[in-house]
């Protein structure tokens, strides 16, 4: 019976979710980007740093979709590349995040108290600093790279995962059944993990899905300042700042780049409210 229940939810989510086009298209690009991401070896013409000095700075055209960059290389290729890059360390920092964001804020709000203020005055130190300058505070610290970009990312967004977790969870604890598992002896960490936690899956994933259009972004402004993924492995951002100097003249060289960043952050956020207008019982009417 609960199986049923879970998954008549379930199929009136999918319902509501696909009477809002707007948000079925933003899946449907988001999901060609992705997919072009993965099998981006299949589906780029050539190869991820074959340069041809004749043929640079071509503009776009039949041979060379997005033009080639002053290497010659086709700049289509590195840009399905580069969303492999941008991606993947997106959905890497924001997995990070999200996981001692969600540990913080339900420590914080079933605790409360000491743990609660220690926690939360943290948070509000890192959180008095702007996400993007934390995250080239840390990637200067820590030096350039994939893996330090990564890191420096998830750091700088635990502060608002940790917020966004703590409310709900002050409220779900004085529910009655909590008090009556508690009062039967159920551990805290049981009672955290098996009841409090599913009650609030729905703002987890849509503040992740948030968090991975604002790490897109992070990722993209660390590689054009050179605090993160480093020449030459494509990136979108590193795109970007190797084709500054040829902005007046060769303007494809960041058009598809910037394109790029822009089509997936917009998916993300329109999806992200989507998804928050379907799973927040508060918006239904």
């Amino acid at each position: 019976m609960e199986e049923n229940r879970s998954f008549g939810r379930l199929r009136e989510a999918a319902y509501q979710f696909a009477r809002n086009r707007l948000a079925v298209v933003c899946l449907i690009l988001l999901l060609v980007i992705v997919f072009a991401a993965v099998f981006a070896d299949f589906v780029a013409p050539e190869g991820i740093d074959e340069q041809n000095i004749a043929q640079a700075l071509q503009p776009p055209g039949l041979k060379h979709w997005f033009g080639t960059d002053n290497y010659g290389r086709d700049i289509f290729s590195r840009v399905i590349y580069g969303g492999r890059i941008s991606l993947l360390v997106a959905l890497l920092s924001t997995a990070v995040s999200t996981l001692a964001g969600v540990m913080l804020g339900a420590a914080a709000g079933y605790y409360g108290g000491l743990v609660d203020n220690v926690i939360m005055r943290i948070m509000d130190v890192f959180m008095a600093i702007p996400s993007l300058l934390m995250a080239i505070v840390l990637a200067t610290s820590l030096g350039a790279g994939l893996r330090n970009t990564i890191l420096a990312i998830a750091i700088s967004s635990i502060p608002s995962f940790t917020r966004v977790v703590r409310a709900p969870v002050l409220s779900a604890k004085q529910n009655e059944y909590i008090e009556a598992c508690r009062a039967i002896g159920a551990r805290p960490l049981r009672l955290i993990v098996r009841h409090i936690l599913p009650n609030v899956m729905a703002i987890i994933i849509v503040q992740s899905t948030l968090g991975v259009a604002n790490a897109i972004i992070s990722v993209a402004s660390l590689s054009f300042l050179g605090l993160g993924v480093q020449p030459p492995t494509p990136e979108w951002g590193t795109m970007l700042s190797m084709g500054r100097s040829y902005i007046t003249k060769c303007s494809w060289m960041v058009t598809y780049p910037g394109l790029a960043i822009v089509v997936s952050v917009i998916c993300l956020n329109v999806l992200g409210d989507a998804l928050r207008d379907v799973l927040d019982p508060r918006l239904k009417q």
